[in-house]
């Protein structure tokens, strides 16, 4: 839908006002072959903004997923919305890390995008082989659960304006009442290379359902 939404966008971009808000909720049908949690056909609700630069945007949509899970009645307790960030990811590669390399940086991403489905000694091993010989600062920051963490385990880092745009995002949705519905989660990556901002996706606190429900 992504590149489909996008092209149908361009068409109309330089006559429509700004920002283009814009949602649907339709059938949709993988071209891959279906799997555990993701059938063939399949509804699905997708609300894209566009032309807006701001943070406000990314708050927006926050806000919306938390309140889509309150519209249907769902405990506060219940679920929990993980938010992650590229930039403070990249920040952290080169503040912390000192990883510069562009190529490096992309290896090691998709290797945090596994860091919960892999054994700890593998993922050294791992980590090794790509040249981080030190794996303790990787450890912190994927076990952090909120920034005061962060802050407190990365001074550096909490001085880059990438950490400082997460936490503004934060502040905002613990002033608008989601502070108990929230929390960072270091190991939210998304191995994806088009992903470059706020990445975010909805889980349900019981164990038994470890897949994200958006």
């Amino acid at each position: 839908m992504t590149p489909t939404v996008t092209r149908m966008v361009s068409r109309i971009w330089k006559e429509t006002d700004k920002p283009v808000k814009w949602f649907s909720i339709t059938n949709f049908y993988r071209n891959e072959k279906p799997q555990k949690g993701r059938n063939r056909e399949f509804c699905q609700l997708n609300a894209d903004i566009f032309g807006e630069e701001s943070l406000r945007a990314d708050i927006e949509l926050l806000t919306l997923s938390l309140e889509i899970m309150r519209a249907f009645g769902a405990p506060k307790a219940s679920y929990k919305l993980r938010l992650n960030h590229r930039e403070l990811i990249n920040g952290f590669f080169r503040i912390i890390l000192e990883i510069t390399d562009n190529e490096l940086q992309t290896k090691l991403m998709r290797l945090l995008d596994k860091y919960e489905k892999l054994k700890k000694e593998f993922f050294e091993t791992e980590l090794k082989k790509l040249g981080v010989k030190n794996p303790e600062p990787i450890h912190d920051f994927m076990s952090a659960k909120n920034l005061s963490e962060l802050k407190e385990k990365f001074i550096s880092l909490s001085d880059d304006a990438s950490f400082r745009d997460f936490e503004e995002i934060f502040s905002s949705l613990e002033a608008l009442g989601y502070t108990d519905e929230i929390e960072f989660s270091g190991s939210l990556i998304r191995g994806f290379d088009y992903y470059d901002g706020m990445i975010f996706e909805m889980f349900d606190q019981n164990s038994e359902n470890s897949r994200a429900l958006f």
